[in-house]
């Protein structure tokens, strides 16, 4: 009975052809000695039979075994066997004992089949046998199988359970996971794509799915190309989508590589530029260039011998690639050919062969680093390479070397590959810590910024924890990085700062916290209202709101409160991007705020942003200001936004309209600068016409001798007024 079901499978005969005989089952057919049924039990085999299958007569007892036993015996004989040592032997005696067991319970027999971890094929054969007898209960099953590849064997086992064809193609796919439908209906279409291509070719074509579509093309270009790539390549023109066409070949190509290398690299550089294209065919990724660059790292001494005839940039990628590959086992004669390169690719070349030099043999590496030219640069590419195998090597070399360039290279490598690895990176902290002096220091301040990057929950817990050796210089950075992560665990630390150092991690957390919700991070904040760092945190949060939405950064900037010189320049901020989708929505808003330098603020930045979209507009809006200081910020910034977008004539009736002479020179003044940049002696003219009291002249003579560099509102102290635009003369 158990007989023709392993025959039928490709279970039987993979075991019946790859089984090796270390171990035999003995297999009476009396009753153990204990009286509970028979038993499984090891003996030697024939050593010297390794490659010889098992006997005929040693599996047709334990087929007969099997098909006598109920399931109390079968779960007493898979007990046995699972004892067995591991070897081709006991996988075929599991493996038939539970093709039996599934024809009585295919449930349990395949919740047995995942404990013993059988092969997936073996799986595949048990839900083969549970769908001939309950098809609904096998599909049920399929989606609890969490191992992809086993999922997909016994998708097929199922497919032919079920009579074959799309149709029950279709009924599976069904009844597993979005991510293996497409991976179940490309098998089904590809795997007879050895006997005939050409209509598995039309078959994949017909399918719904565009992934299943480009999954099935690239199994068939796979088995295709074994046989016939050309045929199968010069049939890839008959593919009108590009994705489609380069799936196809890219199956194609990968088999042709593997099979015949050479015959497929000299395809490739004959072919057309566009089937090397590095980036696109099409306007997918190119099958030809991927091809190429498996060819590299296969056979680079191939490559490197016909770099004079491959296509930029892949006539610099590739030799890279392949140094790197030839440098794994003969890092000298990769050296030797980057030094023997002439022109910009030698460096390129030399730092790719070093770094796989630095990974194989670091000692040698670095000697050769050391005495060859550029040192500099040899040098780094060899610590990079050590730190990716041994990265306490490469922070011995980065401590221990003068040069700050490979301290600096040493450190952030060896961090960069810790981290990855899953390695302790307070281990690098540690050391440098204890070390005294600017390159340690230097080297550390290295060493928190990237830890902050990759793992900021344990970066902001060693420099806590060594806040004496450590500083304070990254805390806030880390601080901001896990607040985005996990808010809640941010600001627990709060209370375990020094008080002098709590405002700016109350900032930085709170900034954080925005970028995942800010009404949480603003409701947070409410507990520290009125306490050093508030109006820096909420500041931040509505910055950080305020890049995708104004109108909502306006409202917590009002709930906030603050009044200071922070929330002037969030609310210039806001104002800013506000006025560049609804200028009309910003200016009402920023003449509604209640704190004049909040409103003188909002309503600079609304004339500014207004005014390089629309002029006129802007104009008149700001003119029809109440007349003071916020009509002089609006009318300074829409002159300036003028001058600024390149126009030759200066609105000369707009001067009239400040509040007094003063303030309209104060507007004036980044105009008058800006001309003499582009007009020496344009501006030079305008600047004796207007600029006539003598504190201001003296100021704008200073500001252009230096090539008039000022700088922002947000940041100068030099001749700029609260307000954008605005200029006030420092004496």
């Amino acid at each position: 009975m158990i007989l023709p079901l392993v025959a039928g499978t490709a279970l039987g005969a993979a075991v019946t052809y790859a089984l090796v005989g270390h171990y035999t089952p003995e297999l009476p057919s009396a009753a153990g000695a204990d009286g509970a049924g028979p038993r499984v039990a090891a003996t030697q085999g024939d050593a010297s039979r390794d490659d010889a299958p098992p006997p005929v007569s040693q599996r047709g007892a334990l087929y007969r075994l099997a098909a006598e036993s109920d399931e109390r015996a079968l779960r007493g004989l898979l007990d046995d066997a699972a004892e067995l040592p591991p070897s081709p032997t006991r996988s075929f005696t599991v493996e038939a004992l539970l093709l039996r067991y599934a024809e009585l319970d295919p449930a349990e027999a395949i919740e047995r089949a995942r404990e013993l971890r059988v092969d997936p094929t073996a799986l595949a054969a048990l839900f083969g046998v549970w769908a001939r007898a309950d098809a609904d209960a096998a599909l049920r099953a399929l989606r609890s199988v969490d191992d992809r590849r086993a999922v997909r064997e016994a998708a097929l086992a199922l497919v032919d359970a079920l009579g074959g064809g799309e149709a029950a193609a279709s009924r599976v796919a069904d009844a597993v996971s979005d991510a293996d439908a497409a991976e179940v209906l490309a098998d089904v279409v590809a795997r007879d794509a050895a006997d005939a291509p050409a209509d598995a070719l039309q078959r994949a074509l017909a399918l719904n799915d565009p992934l299943a579509v480009e999954l099935a093309l690239r199994r068939i270009g796979e088995a295709w190309g074994r046989e016939r790539p050309q045929t199968a390549l010069a049939r890839s023109a008959s593919l009108d989508d590009p994705r489609q066409r380069a799936a196809f070949e890219a199956g194609v190509l990968s088999e042709w590589v593997r099979t015949d290398l050479g015959a497929a690299f000299e395809h490739l550089l004959s072919s057309e530029p566009s089937v090397r294209a590095p980036t696109t065919y099409g306007s997918s990724p190119s099958a030809g260039a991927s091809a190429l660059l498996d060819i590299a790292r296969r056979d680079p001494i191939r490559v490197l011998d016909a770099a004079s005839r491959l296509p930029q940039p892949l006539g610099t990628i590739m030799p890279t690639i392949a140094l790197e590959s030839l440098a794994d086992t003969d890092p000298l004669r990769a050296i030797r050919y980057a030094e023997a390169t002439r022109g910009p690719a030698r460096q390129t070349y030399l730092q790719a062969a070093a770094a796989a030099w630095g990974r194989r043999d670091p000692d040698a590496a670095l000697a050769w680093a050391r005495r060859a030219q550029p040192q500099d640069r040899n040098l780094l590419a060899v610590v990079r390479g050590i730190a990716q195998s041994d990265p306490d090597r490469a922070l011995d070399v980065a401590m221990n070397d003068p040069n700050r360039m490979v301290q600096l290279a040493g450190v952030q490598s060896a961090v960069g590959a810790m981290a990855a690895s899953g390695g302790d990176v307070a281990h690098i902290a540690d050391r440098l810590a204890a070390e005294a002096g600017d390159p340690a220091e230097g080297m550390l301040n290295a060493v928190t910024s990237i830890w902050a990057t990759v793992d900021p929950q344990a970066a902001v817990d060693w420099m806590l924890a060594n806040g004496d050796r450590a500083g304070t210089a990254r805390l806030g950075s880390a601080a901001q990085r896990l607040a985005a992560q996990d808010p809640a665990l941010a600001a627990s630390y709060v209370q375990r700062v020094p008080a002098e150092v709590r405002p700016e991690l109350i900032s930085a957390i709170a900034a954080g916290y925005a970028q995942s919700d800010p009404e949480q991070a603003l409701l947070w904040l409410e507990q520290i209202r009125g306490q050093p760092g508030y109006e820096s945190a909420a500041t931040a949060v509505v910055r950080s709101v305020a890049v995708y939405d104004a109108p909502a950064a306006a409202r917590l900037l009002e709930n906030a409160g603050g009044a200071g010189p922070e929330s002037a320049m969030a609310a210039t901020m806001i104002a800013n991007q506000w006025a560049s989708q609804d200028p009309a929505a910003a200016a009402d808003w920023a003449q509604r705020l209640e704190h004049r330098d909040l409103r003188s603020s909002a309503l600079g930045g609304v004339a500014r942003q207004w005014a390089a979209n629309d002029r006129d507009t802007a104009r008149a809006w700001a003119l029809g200001l109440p007349r003071g200081n916020e009509r002089d910020a609006a009318l300074g910034a829409v002159l300036q936004a003028a001058d600024m977008s390149g126009r030759a004539d200066l609105d000369r009736s707009l001067l009239a309209a400040f509040s007094s002479d003063r303030a309209a020179q104060q507007a004036l003044l980044p105009v008058v600068l800006q001309r003499v940049q582009r007009d020496p002696e344009g501006g030079r003219a305008l600047m004796d016409e207007y600029l006539t009291d003598p504190a201001m002249r003296r100021q704008a003579e200073q500001l252009a001798e230096r090539g008039g560099m000022i700088r922002g509102a947000q940041g100068a102290s030099i001749g700029v007024a609260p307000f954008p635009g605005a200029f006030h003369i420092v004496d």
